[in-house]
């Protein structure tokens, strides 16, 4: 059944009680009635009950953070907490530092301490602020205002929350929000921020076009560069310098602003903050804007390549001071400029490596000292693992075997399509926003089920498949790419016939991924291992067509094992999953959109343990003998869509740690017409190769009357080795 709007506004009234289960689709909505008689070894199923998917509201965290601090063993204060919370936020652990501020939440409504709350409501719009969800950092920013704060705490509370609203509104492109919103942060700032806010009120006046006053907030702000804290204060010079370039080049005076930016780096070639690379990133990245504004492409293109060069080199995961200087997010920015401008001379082939290559910085960003390594995953996780080339990955492929790699821009879409024979580059006129609009629609007519789908997946099929030039059975490998990792092709529509009709389709996350998983030696024989309907101590919960459809499955595995309900335990997959050719867990799951490390599969509990499995954990597994990984599963193929890199969650996590391929979900899925389609899937194994297996389970279940409809056949994608 899949949750209509109705529906999950419905649950926001009920989920404190538990009102209301999804019976019908293989996802957490219920929250345990009662946080504070929740059992110390089921805290994790309360808390997953309590986060309704795609919302982080109100009730949901209190719920959350009522079942954290009853299982915390060493509770704190309120303030202790959000203290807390703002060091998870400083080193870039977002869900962390949301779950500190929702124990914080818990406390401030049950003794009714508004200054309490207004921290946790001001921890809360930071962690959404840094993590990229601007609704909600813009709401609980917004609500932390509304409480009654001590003077004393007027800086901590006023300051930083119009600071997040101003931020919110220069990245929704709203400089004359943005100047008011840090005006209001100056009035009430204290420590760094009479700085930063500062600087920031530079930036949004010249956005603004306000120039002489972007030149006095500038002037203010030189004269608070002191009250920064030491080890900070090199990084804030270095952004008041870069402020005054960006003001030099609205102002037009692209050759001073040139000189702005160079004069951070020395004759040596390092910056004048101790030679940070991260500094010196930035350096070359606004000589690259120069550059641009003034029309001189060569000179741009050669300081954008420098500073990709230099970025193999910023090897911290995360910088607080990005957002405080308003370069959250932005780094991605220079390996899109470098593709646009290669793209735009003809130079394919750099282009695309430039492109790979912002594939693994992102990719190093978001694990880089949060997970733990098995020995093989760097060539999933480091930046500097080896590079390849498109040789290397045509030299992997059969006459008939296409791969596609997109990269998409604010305002073009690239597109490489590699055959044995070769590489051809083509660029695809659709750019980020319309991109991302047309999935969105696409996206949202698939999940409810609405017949006007198949015009959106025309219209997507026009824009991103039709000009590539592809030969009708030819087999593809796509590589998407931003908001492409939504988009499930194989729904998409030429005419009347979908692609998968036409063409057998897997994917990968980069042309590196894809080179190391074909270089593997296939995982030929083995038996099947499986965990299916586990048992959440809630029979709301239970999944009794997910525990048929693997009794199916094992019945053609002699050998396999397969656990159910109590017996469906974390403990049991970590034990057994390394053994086997083939794992298949069918449970829920829930997709993380803070930080898709914490995505969850929901398994049993055991030992006093909880059964959740984080995605974070599964890069620790040993699955270097498993060919592959099934989640049948709601949205666990789902994950951030971080800028200029690919989507997050269980996939990658699973391909590190060994596994072959993965078959992962898009969105919440039907009992019945998964069942058919894995039962048909591993039943063609043996005939052929997975892809062709996905395909013609995939044809079957659009051919039967009842599941026609791309909801039912089209969300599972097969990442990886397809052989």
């Amino acid at each position: 059944m899949n949750m209509t709007k109705q529906l999950l506004a419905t649950v926001l009234l009920m989920c404190i009680t538990g009102a209301f289960a999804d019976e019908g689709s293989r996802n957490v909505s219920v929250v345990a009635s009662g946080a504070s008689t929740v059992k110390k070894e089921v805290t994790s199923v309360a808390v997953a009950n309590a986060r309704v998917l795609e919302m982080e509201s109100l009730i949901q965290l209190t719920a959350e953070g009522a079942a954290l601090y009853q299982d915390d063993s060493n509770k704190k204060t309120g303030y202790q907490y959000c203290s807390a919370s703002s060091a998870y936020s400083r080193k870039g652990e977002f869900r962390l530092a949301i779950r500190e501020a929702a124990k914080a939440l818990f406390l401030g409504q049950k003794t009714g301490d508004e200054d309490v709350l207004a921290h946790a409501k001001r921890d809360f719009a930071i962690a959404y602020s840094y993590s990229g969800n601007l609704d909600k950092a813009e709401e609980y920013a917004e609500q932390a205002l509304r409480h009654f704060v001590f003077p004393r705490n007027r800086g901590a509370v006023h300051g930083r929350a119009n600071k997040v609203l101003g931020d919110v509104a220069m990245r929704r492109g709203d400089p004359k929000k943005a100047v008011l919103m840090y005006q209001k942060s100056i009035d009430a700032a204290d420590d760094d921020l009479r700085f930063y806010s500062r600087n920031s009120l530079a930036l949004a006046y010249a956005e603004f076009g306000q120039l002489d006053k972007a030149k006095e907030a500038l002037i203010e702000a030189d004269s608070y560069v002191g009250v920064v804290n030491e080890r900070d204060r090199p990084s804030a010079r270095a952004a008041l310098l870069r402020a005054k370039a960006t003001l030099a080049l609205r102002d037009r005076r692209f050759d001073d602003a040139a000189k702005l930016f160079e004069s951070a780096i020395d004759s040596t070639g390092h910056t004048a903050t101790a030679g940070e690379p991260y500094e010196l990133f930035w350096a070359y990245e606004g000589i690259g804007r120069a550059k641009s504004a003034s029309g001189d492409k060569v000179g741009a293109l050669k300081a954008y390549l420098d500073a990709v060069l230099t970025s193999e080199q910023v090897r911290a995961r995360f910088r607080s001071e990005e957002i405080s200087s308003g370069l959250f997010g932005q780094m991605q920015y220079v390996f899109n400029e470098s593709v646009a401008l290669l793209m735009e001379s003809g130079q394919n082939e750099a282009a695309w490596g430039i492109s790979e290559q912002g594939r693994a910085r992102a990719l190093l960003d978001m694990v880089r000292n949060r997970v733990s390594l098995t020995a093989g995953s760097s060539v999933f996780t480091d930046s500097l693992a080896r590079s390849v080339k498109s040789a290397e990955v045509a030299s992997l492929l059969k006459g008939g075997d296409v791969v596609v790699e997109y990269h998409v821009t604010d305002k073009k879409t690239y597109a490489w399509v590699i055959r044995n024979t070769g590489m051809s580059g083509v660029t695809l006129d659709i750019g980020r926003g319309q991109l991302a609009k047309r999935v969105e629609e696409f996206r949202d007519a698939l999940s409810e089920e609405k017949p006007g789908s198949s015009q959106f997946g025309r219209q997507l099929h026009d824009a991103l498949v039709k000009p590539l030039g592809l030969k009708s059975g030819e087999r593809l490998v796509i590589i998407p790419h931003d908001a492409l990792h939504y988009l499930p092709f194989q729904a998409l529509q030429s005419e009347s016939t979908y692609l998968i009709e036409t063409f057998p389709i897997s994917y990968a996350p980069s042309a590196g991924t894809f080179v190391a998983v074909m270089q593997k030696e296939m995982v030929k024989k083995g038996p099947l291992f499986a965990l299916a309907n586990p048992d959440l101590n809630d029979p709301k919960l239970a999944l009794p067509g997910a525990q048929i459809e693997v009794e199916h499955i094992k019945a053609l595995f002699p050998g396999s094992e397969a656990y159910f309900k109590a017996d469906a335990t974390k403990d049991r997959l970590f034990q057994g999953a390394g053994k086997a050719r083939l794992v298949h867990i069918a449970a829920h799951a829930l997709a993380d959109p803070v930080d898709p490390l914490y995505s969850h599969v929901y398994l049993a509990a055991s030992n006093g343990k909880s059964g959740t499995l984080d995605a974070r954990e599964v890069y620790g597994m040993e699955l270097k003998g498993t060919a592959l990984v099934a989640l049948s599963a709601c949205q666990s193929g789902l994950g951030k869509v971080s800028q200029g890199d690919e989507i997050w969650g269980f996939t990658r996590s699973f391909l590190s740690a060994g596994s072959s391929s993965v078959m992962a979900s898009l969105w919440s899925v039907s009992d019945d017409a998964t069942e058919m389609l894995m039962t048909r899937f591993y039943q063609g194994m043996g005939k052929a190769d997975a892809r062709q297996s996905l395909r013609a389970a995939q044809i079957a279940v659009l051919k039967d009357a009842r599941f026609a409809h791309p909801f039912y056949w089209a969300p599972f994608n097969l990442v990886g080795d397809w052989r």
